[in-house]
């Protein structure tokens, strides 16, 4: 199975509660700290296993790291990151999800290489917007409900 990490919650040691955006589910699972399992961070593409456990979250292994070409690049992957966070705040009380989400972040992931990150991510805003209905198409001030006629600036509240 394959995800997306959009959030990592300490809980005793160095384990953790990691929620992982799969093409259909934002999964919820535990994730026991060994020597010898790699490092996980918001945003990284895996695949991976789950282990039921009846009594508790399921548990994380057989972690693989799909890395990007750009991933060493610290300003993308701080951009990145951010768009993970903020996405994780917008989905996190949602379990079951369209393969809308997974597909979006996938093709940001290859957009990231040759397009300026900022451009992609407000992209990215836009398509979740008219995915979910809530883009407007009528250009109407939302401070003086006046039509506009020439330009208009980008502002985030």
């Amino acid at each position: 199975m394959q995800g997306f990490i959009l959030h990592t919650q300490k809980v005793k040691d160095e384990d953790l509660i990691v929620y992982i955006l799969s093409p259909k589910m934002l999964i919820k699972v535990y994730r026991f700290y060994g020597l010898r399992h790699s490092s996980i961070l918001s945003g990284y593409k895996i695949d991976f296993a789950l282990e039921e456990n009846p009594s508790f979250l399921p548990r994380l292994k057989d972690v693989l790291h799909l890395g990007f070409l750009w991933i060493m690049q610290r300003d993308k992957m701080l951009i990145w990151q951010e768009f993970i966070r903020l996405l994780y705040r917008h989905l996190k009380d949602v379990e079951e999800l369209d393969s809308f989400y997974f597909n979006l972040l996938d093709e940001c992931v290859k957009r990231f290489e040759k397009q300026n990150p900022k451009r992609v991510i407000v992209d990215a805003y836009l398509k979740i917007l008219e995915f979910e209905g809530r883009l407007h198409k009528d250009f109407f001030c939302f401070a003086c409900d006046e039509k506009i006629q020439n330009s208009i600036t980008l502002l985030r509240a």
